[in-house]
């Protein structure tokens, strides 16, 4: 309420179109929305990229040895042989179908289906499969695993997810270097179980270090971020943790922790940091 001079009162009434405001704020979100779609496909690109290489590699191998004359010869040796491989593709066509439900988690958390593993052969069946590609980049593999580990409370699919994006990760850090070695260990204490992942390629600069697990965050110029972020999200949603040390130009080595059998089903939150 104003008053004038002159003794009399009156109102102002301000009167604002938000029309323009409201359509503003709905097209950034809406933008916003585009984006996080966006980046939310080219991480699926990302993870179903590792075991649709994998799975051509077998299946050059396979179409190698039905073309040499001497398979032909020992037919028990080949069908031993093709009958392996297939057992490989088979596994990878579940990987990628875990791999489509994982990311339906990121929209729609699931709960982790947590059983009693052997971490130990959940790395081995891991490793098998990306053996052909490291191979193939002159990358070494060596397995430090320690004997009677206790069993875990662990969801198979997701430690298998998280082993290939770390070899994954590990094997592109070596493309700069031509090849190295990896190493892949586990040990125990009386609370945890540790497992590590090592390489010898590029490291990774100081100042990135603290950003890998961002979501989006990348330095490869085909990377999407994603991928580290999911092994953050997996880790943590089990009750373990895991750190990274690097030394650019000696390599890179993730650390994670993982608790000793406890048995209690979680449900890992998809959030945004």
């Amino acid at each position: 309420m104003l008053q004038h001079s002159s003794g009399k009162r009156g109102h102002i009434i301000n009167i604002a179109n938000v029309t323009e405001r409201e359509r503003e704020k709905s097209e950034k979100k809406r933008d916003e929305s585009f984006a996080s779609l966006t980046a939310l496909t080219a991480g699926v690109a990302h993870e179903l990229k590792n075991p649709l290489g994998s799975m051509s590699i077998y299946l050059q191998l396979m179409e190698r040895q039905l073309q040499k004359p001497e398979s032909f010869e020992n037919v028990d040796s080949c069908r031993e042989s093709l009958i392996s491989k297939i057992k490989v593709l088979k596994g990878e066509v579940e990987r990628l179908n875990d791999i489509v439900v994982d990311f339906l988690s990121t929209v729609r958390p699931r709960n982790a289906s947590l059983q009693e593993e052997d971490l130990n052969q959940i790395i081995k069946d891991a490793v098998e499969i990306m053996i052909p590609d490291l191979e193939q980049h002159n990358i070494k593999l060596k397995l430090e695993l320690e004997e009677n580990l206790p069993y875990l409370m662990l969801d198979r699919g997701f430690m298998r997810q998280v082993l290939a994006n770390l070899i994954s990760n590990a094997r592109d850090a070596m493309k700069e270097t031509e090849g190295g070695f990896l190493t892949i260990s586990t040990e125990k204490n009386s609370d945890y179980v540790i497992l590590s992942v090592a390489d010898t390629g590029a490291g990774i600069k100081p100042e990135n270090l603290t950003k890998i697990f961002d979501p989006y965050f990348t330095t490869k110029k085909s990377g999407t971020g994603i991928g580290l972020t999911l092994v953050y999200k997996i880790i943590r949603g089990m009750g373990g943790d895991i750190g990274v040390n690097s030394r650019q130009g000696s390599g890179t080595t993730f650390r994670i922790t993982l608790p000793r059998m406890e048995k209690e089903i979680k449900q890992i939150e998809w959030e945004t940091k």
